[in-house]
Parts: structure tokens; sequence; C-alpha cells
């Protein structure tokens, strides 16, 4: 597929027909943008998805695969990005986000805390890192990070994901600083819980673990 002329937007975690990212990706489409949708899924899972953006916007939706815990598969889809749309994309939305479990920090396990940064903090870090210098080159792109309301407040469980979004809202104001006067900006957008599949799994898991009703936990 060959690509347009109009401008090019990333969104990370977008292959859930329910979650943030993909209504995130269908605004940007509604708004004229071509769309990149990514996620871990298989490419045959995502061409129904993409061919409806597609078909209901009128713009090229493409579908990259790679897993935000391995900084080489994030380096490469940059580098894909780069084939798709030379001078990489207009806009990058870092929407991808993982909890973890749930448990006690003397309990925790330091392998899920490592995952959990590198998800919600280190994955942000290297795709803007390789993406800003060409929104700069040419004085225009947007950065758009998704630290959720738990970089806004604590919350007794779980201590990796605040830890993690709080870090992402400060990376957001370190890059909104670094860009100022380049014609590219970097913003956060910070939504209370919403029921995604994720975050229906989150509950349903820290539930049992607590002993309580999934309606228990869930107003928490």
């Amino acid at each position: 597929m060959a690509c347009s002329e109009r401008k090019m937007a990333l969104i990370t975690g977008s292959t859930s027909k329910e979650g943030i990212g993909c209504a995130i990706a269908k605004t940007l489409a509604r708004d004229g943008y071509d769309i990149i949708l990514h996620g871990r899924r298989d490419e045959d899972e995502i061409t129904s998805l993409r061919k409806d953006i597609e078909k209901e916007f009128e713009v090229n939706a493409f579908y990259l695969k790679a897993d935000l815990m391995i900084r080489a598969e994030i380096e490469q889809l940059c580098k894909r990005i780069e084939e798709i749309h030379p001078g990489g994309v207009d806009v990058l939305v870092n929407n991808a986000g993982w909890p973890g479990m749930p448990g006690a920090m003397e309990d925790y396990s330091v392998v899920i805390w490592d995952d959990v940064i590198k998800v919600n903090l280190t994955a942000p870090f290297d795709l803007i890192r390789l993406t800003i210098g060409d929104m700069k080159k040419r004085g225009w792109g947007r950065i758009i990070n998704i630290p959720s309301i738990y970089s806004k407040k604590n919350c007794h469980d779980p201590s990796r994901y605040v830890c993690a979004k709080h870090g992402l809202n400060g990376l957001t104001k370190t890059v909104a600083n670094d860009t100022f006067g380049t014609g590219a900006t970097c913003n956060a957008i910070c939504p209370a819980a919403v029921e995604t599949q994720i975050v229906i799994a989150a509950i349903k898991q820290r539930a049992e673990t607590m002993g309580l009703t999934y309606d228990a936990v869930s107003v928490r």
C-alpha cells in the first residue's frame, strides 16, 4: 500500500476494539490522519480492524507488531515506520500499558516490576527518543502520553503501575521542555479507569487475590 501525503500517527496498544488505543486511532483517522496500529497479535487477527478503519475513514491503516518489553523490537518498529512513511510519524500516542499483578510489596516479583516499568515508562522513552528528532527537523510533531489518573494519585495496589505512571508524567514534562519552540509538543492525557479487557482482567485477578467480589474491587 502506497503512503499518502497525509500525516501519519502511531498509536501503541491499539488493537483491542473496546480499548482506549483503538478509539484514539479511529478519532485520528476521522480527522484525516493515516494510522499505524500497534500490538502483539498476529497480523491476520488485525486485518479486519485495519480494513474497517480504511473503509470508514478513507485513510491508510497499517499494523506493526512489536513487544514493547524488548528494546530491539521497538527500534525495529521505528525502522519499519520509516519504510512506510519516510521521515517518521507526525503523531506518537504512547497508549500501551500493563498494570502487572497484584501483591504485597514484600512478596512482589522483581521480574514483573521490571516488565511493568519497561512497558509503561521505558518503551515510551524509547519511542520518543527514536521519533522526536525528525519532528524537530520538520518543525511539527505531536507526542501524546497516557499516564492515566494514577500519575496524579496513589492507590493501595499496584504500586509498580503507580510508580511507572508517575514517571511517564514526569517524562512528559521534560520532553515538553525539550521541544519548546521547535514546533513539536508533548502532552499527557490522564483518564480514570476504563473497563477495557486489560482492566477487567486485572480487577478479576485482584478480586481473587483479596477474596472479594469484582464489584467490591472495581469501586476502590
